[in-house]
């Protein structure tokens, strides 16, 4: 069926088209030579999820916290990793390169398509400018996903699966395999479940339907395809081992698994614990960069987990506010993908701030708030604070690496949780870029 609102865009047979063989080579250069990096390189998080695979397939427990790295995820996540056990180690790490760049492929069609359906792009700047703005937003964190071999870019991509398919139409499908699309995300990594708060605001009641049955299935569906042999749900054994330990307000602490005072971990609650905590008493072959004091206020853990608490509530609070149902969201199929897009990069954002832990490359979903952000100052009244938010957001996050400060300071800003308020600048710019009602109207 033809989209009305891309119609526009559908490409002219006339004109030459881009040499397609260049192409190809240059996309065979990147997957060899990423390919080759990834076989030097160290397993990484690719490891912890083919083990996992490995004792789901067995029957054995897959949760277990003594592991040097233990698998922490919901079960559905170490079900994709099952067919790369026919493989070698080093084929593992190739292969799993290759779906990675796979899936940011089809992660950047699907938002070139979601943008194309919420911005009118034809009397717009290049979406080359779009890209560069975007890649200097938000490069570092998606480079990160490749480096770490982690799983997020699949987080990633079942967001935007959801949002491109909930920007469809108005009909109850679109909206069911919409909010199913997000359910995925949550069976592969907890902290989507946010979308329910979102989704809530908006009474996208068909949506939530979608995600809770794509849910509930996807985490079930380990148990029915490699049941353990003692007989308990995999789901039970990871709330009960990694869900349940876990206190409100505090951050991500699990003897084995998580310490409290991580520099790693850039959620709120891990920001704030640093910033009034001093670090733990260094062992011989610690680095001392690697645990600077940018201990603002020193108070106990219930002060610290009351402030933790205070800004958690607000950002959820934050959350539903700006993802409400408003009067002319579904007025236009443009403004229905505007609303649906700005509510998605809002719960991306609350989801890095939200979760007891949330590494570097958990943040490769800010591509989605930076999308957003960048297209509506271009394209909905250019705000200008959208376009301080979005330079702040830059200056915290994208220029306080090692490379650019040294290891040193680089260490300590982020300590101090430069990828948090990083993150938080984004989620303020998509909260006021999701007010943006008016389309831009040249005089």
């Amino acid at each position: 069926m033809s989209d009305p609102v891309l119609e526009p865009y559908r490409e002219d047979p006339s004109p030459k088209r881009p040499n397609l063989r260049l192409r190809a080579v240059i996309l065979l250069a990147i997957l060899i030579g990423g390919a080759a990096y990834s076989i030097r390189k160290e397993p990484a998080e690719l490891h912890v999820y083919t083990l996992a695979a490995d004792r789901m397939l067995a029957g054995d427990e897959i949760y277990r916290p003594d592991d040097p790295k233990p698998f922490t995820y919901p079960p559905f996540m170490a079900v994709p990793f099952v067919p790369l056990l026919v493989f070698g180690q080093d084929v593992q790490k190739g292969l799993f390169f290759a779906i990675n760049l796979g899936i940011i492929w089809w992660s950047i069609a699907l938002l070139r398509r979601l943008l194309m359906r919420t911005f009118d792009w034809r009397d717009g700047p290049s979406p080359w400018v779009l890209a560069v703005v975007i890649a200097l937003l938000t490069g570092r964190q998606v480079a990160a996903s490749f480096s770490n071999q982690s799983h997020d870019l699949f987080i990633l991509l079942s967001i935007l699966l959801g949002a491109e398919r909930l920007s469809r139409g108005a009909c109850s499908g679109a909206r069911i395999f919409g909010g199913a699309g997000f359910g995925l995300a949550a069976a592969l990594k907890a902290t989507p479940g946010l979308f329910l708060v979102s989704m809530g605001a908006a009474r996208r009641i068909r949506a939530i339907l979608g995600f809770g049955l794509a849910g509930l299935f996807l985490t079930l569906l380990p148990d029915l395809l490699f049941p353990r042999d003692d007989g308990k749900l995999h789901g039970m054994a990871w709330f009960d081992t990694f869900v349940r330990s876990q206190n409100v307000g505090g951050t991500a602490v699990k003897e084995g698994t998580w310490k409290p005072w991580n520099s790693l971990n850039q959620s709120l609650a891990g920001s704030v614990y640093r910033l009034t905590h001093k670090p733990p008493p260094l062992g011989p072959l610690d680095d001392p960069r690697r645990f600077p004091d940018v201990t603002l206020l020193s108070v106990g853990t219930s002060t610290a987990k009351t402030i933790t608490l205070a800004m958690q509530a607000l950002v959820v609070a934050l959350l539903a506010w700006w993802c409400r149902r408003r009067r002319g969201d579904d007025a236009s199929p443009r403004d229905r993908s505007f609303a649906i897009f700005g509510d998605v990069s809002l719960t991306a954002c609350a989801m890095l701030l939200l979760s007891p832990m949330s590494s570097k490359s958990h943040f490769c979903v800010l591509l989605l708030p930076a999308a957003y952000c960048v297209s509506t100052w271009i394209h909905r009244g250019q705000s200008k604070a959208i376009l301080r938010l979005l330079i702040a957001s830059f200056v915290v996050g994208t220029l306080t690496t090692k490379g650019i400060l040294g290891k040193s300071i680089g260490y300590t800003v982020l300590a101090a949780g430069s990828v948090t308020w990083a993150t938080m600048l984004m989620f303020v710019a998509a909260g006021v870029a999701r007010g943006q009602v008016s389309p831009r109207t040249d005089s």
